[in-house]
């Protein structure tokens, strides 16, 4: 991920196209457009505060590119997402999955993005143990 020199918007637009094209790729949404994540994880990973978070997300929901839910970020317009950022996108060869690990304890999992690591609730109910994609 390169979040370093952008703005809030770009940054928090890059990280949500990143999550839903790499989620995508791996077939990890089973067919829904909704990354499980909350606005706190978003801040979080972005070092910003919850409150700007929330108004950068707003701003691209009233672009029609993301639909804040309950169970995460709608991503309506992924390429819209992608041109928005200035990212070109995941290259279309194979990329290996070392580095991408799922971890279930309990009833939370995390999916851990080199260095970034975002809670994904959701996962839980698929996921019974510890795994390293490979």
């Amino acid at each position: 991920m390169s979040i370093e020199r952008r703005s809030a918007h770009e940054r928090a637009t890059y990280l949500i196209a990143y999550l839903y094209q790499r989620a995508s790729a791996l077939r990890l949404l089973k067919g829904s457009k909704i990354i499980p994540i909350t606005q706190r994880h978003v801040a979080d990973t972005l070092g910003l505060s919850v409150v700007h978070t929330n108004k950068t997300l707003k701003k691209l929901a009233d672009r029609g590119l993301i639909l804040w839910q309950e169970r995460g970020c709608g991503v309506l317009d992924a390429k819209g997402l992608a041109d928005m950022a200035g990212w070109d996108g995941l290259d279309s060869g194979k990329r290996p999955l070392h580095l991408m690990t799922i971890i279930v304890t309990g009833d939370m999992s995390f999916f851990n993005i080199g260095l970034n690591c975002i809670s994904l609730d959701y996962y839980c109910r698929h996921f019974s143990t510890s795994f390293t994609l490979y």
